[in-house]
């Protein structure tokens, strides 16, 4: 008789934390709505348009001295995607320069 109540004060208590355990295991789908696109202010899209232009680099940023062993190093690398030797280094000196460009975030992180 003892034994009967033992198993059933277990089995009571055992119920509960066995949900409570399924339900933190199982996921839960996670309903967010109808959401709709907000339009950009004019200032912040004229801004973003300007950020992500093509600007190219300077015309005489290939010929910096420290650009010149970053080119050497990188234009091989870039030699079986870009052919034209023109192309490839305008390309990295435009890479090089971008994070250096004022309004950049590297640049007005850096000091």
């Amino acid at each position: 008789m003892v034994v009967r109540e033992s198993i059933r004060r277990v089995a009571a208590t055992a119920a509960p934390v066995a949900v409570a355990i399924a339900l933190a295991v199982v996921p839960l789908a996670a309903r967010a709505g109808a959401q709709a696109e907000e339009q950009l202010a004019p200032s912040v899209a004229t801004l973003l348009s300007r950020a992500i232009s093509d600007q190219p680099a300077p015309a005489d940023y290939v010929d910096r001295p420290a650009l010149r062993a970053w080119l050497d190093q990188m234009s091989p690398r870039l030699a079986s995607r870009i052919a034209d030797t023109r192309s490839r280094e305008d390309f990295l000196a435009t890479v090089h320069s971008r994070p250096r460009a004022p309004g950049s975030i590297r640049s007005s992180c850096s000091a």
